[in-house]
């Protein structure tokens, strides 16, 4: 399957953080520490050496100047980099704060 063919079928835009601006991210349940390198209305990927399982629930927390956000969310791919994690309850509240931050990323 082809990249484009693969992010056809993404329902949410992602952002590819450069280095300098990645995300502070906490494990609340389970603890880990990592951070996030891509983001988007559904998900991220966080960059950890913490061992972490497909299909895993997780409780985190993003921590930037800009955003502070704790979600529920569930692990969906795993790899040597990191976590890709989609969320999985964001309350209208949190989805609002998460797509303000998303708009002031995007050029």
């Amino acid at each position: 399957m082809s990249h484009q063919n693969l992010e056809d079928r993404r329902k949410h835009k992602r952002i590819l953080l450069p280095e300098h601006q990645f995300l502070r991210c906490k494990g609340l349940d389970p603890k880990f520490e990592g951070q996030v390198s891509i983001i988007g209305a559904g998900g991220l990927f966080i960059r950890t050496n913490h061992s972490l399982s497909m299909g895993q629930t997780l409780r985190l927390r993003i921590e930037d100047s800009n955003l502070n956000l704790e979600a529920e969310a569930k692990v969906r791919d795993v790899n040597q980099k990191g976590v890709g994690i989609e969320f999985t309850d964001l309350d209208p509240p949190r989805q609002r704060t998460l797509q303000d931050f998303l708009r002031n990323l995007r050029p």
